[in-house]
């Protein structure tokens, strides 16, 4: 069953093998793995954020590019098809560089 809540948490990536949400007050591990943004269906906001990032990285001239941001988000929240919880990113409300 998938869910859509908004969650503050920290979204960490190297734009290129990974890209998870990360809270302490997750169960463990901690984190939720994100959608690859080639195929998250998110409005302008989460659209803007991906493209941003990719510039940034682009910009370094870097293929793997670590960030972490904190972001307000409202994301789908559902299993992929091992089971595992996945978060598909919707809507951003604020974003900030950690």
């Amino acid at each position: 069953m998938a869910r859509v809540v908004r969650i503050q948490a920290i979204y960490a990536t190297d734009e290129m093998y990974y890209g998870a949400l990360l809270d302490d007050a997750c169960n463990p591990p901690r984190s939720i793995n994100v959608v690859d943004p080639f195929y998250t269906r998110g409005d302008e906001s989460v659209t803007s954020f991906f493209k941003l990032a990719k510039d940034r990285c682009e910009k370094l001239g870097q293929l793997v590019c670590p960030t972490k941001t904190r972001l307000d988000v409202e994301a789908l929240i559902r299993k992929d098809q091992n089971g595992h919880l996945i978060a598909e990113l919707k809507h951003i409300y604020s974003a900030q560089s950690q």
